[in-house]
């Protein structure tokens, strides 16, 4: 048994253990938004095809996640394992599981905390990859990407300009601070 999310609707979990009852739940051409931490109960199996899980911020857990298409946005997934085929994980993903990518295509995460991360089919692009094993089969192929992190401080040399000069004239020099390399202000 199970609960289907089937369709072009959109449905919000708005209860703790949403779908426990049913073991597993699937997103097919659908949105879930979780409003809430802990929305499922950690024997749930979760299957998305062409769907959305939004996780709206929160933090939930599910037993098994199969991400065969679709995304899964914003916030913290822990599982016991996943298997991501196609999509993108806009989510951190977390937990003691293992993720497995084994089918051809791309697969875009955020950032990703596992055991063990397989790569046997096709490319994922994560900004991070946290493993004990990273395992990348032939012809496959894995990338990190830079996070594009905001300026940390910004401060201008000069805070006043003397009386009666001409338009144009520069107050001061603008100084900033960004943990990411190659950056330029104006």
């Amino acid at each position: 048994t199970g609960l289907s999310l089937v369709g072009r609707g959109s449905t919000d979990v708005l209860t703790d253990n949403y779908a426990g009852a049913f073991g597993s739940l699937l997103i097919q051409n659908a949105t879930l938004k979780v409003t809430q931490d802990n929305a499922f109960s950690t024997g749930t199996n979760v299957t998305i095809n062409g769907g959305v899980l939004n996780l709206n911020g929160k933090s939930a857990s599910v037993d098994t996640l199969t991400l065969l298409s679709g995304s899964i946005l914003e916030g913290i997934l822990y599982a016991s394992s996943y298997r991501i085929e196609s999509g993108t994980v806009t989510a951190t993903i977390a937990g003691p599981g293992d993720l497995q990518k084994t089918t051809t295509g791309q697969a875009t995460a955020g950032a990703v905390t596992a055991s063990d991360v397989a790569v046997s089919g096709g490319q994922l692009t994560a900004i991070s990859i946290v493993a004990d094993t990273l395992t990348i089969g032939a012809g496959c192929s894995v990338t990190i990407v830079e996070l594009n992190e905001a300026p940390t401080n910004i401060v201008l040399s000069a805070a006043t300009v003397a009386e009666n000069l001409p338009a144009g004239t520069a107050v001061g020099t603008l100084h900033t601070t960004d943990p990411n390399s190659g950056n330029t202000f104006t």
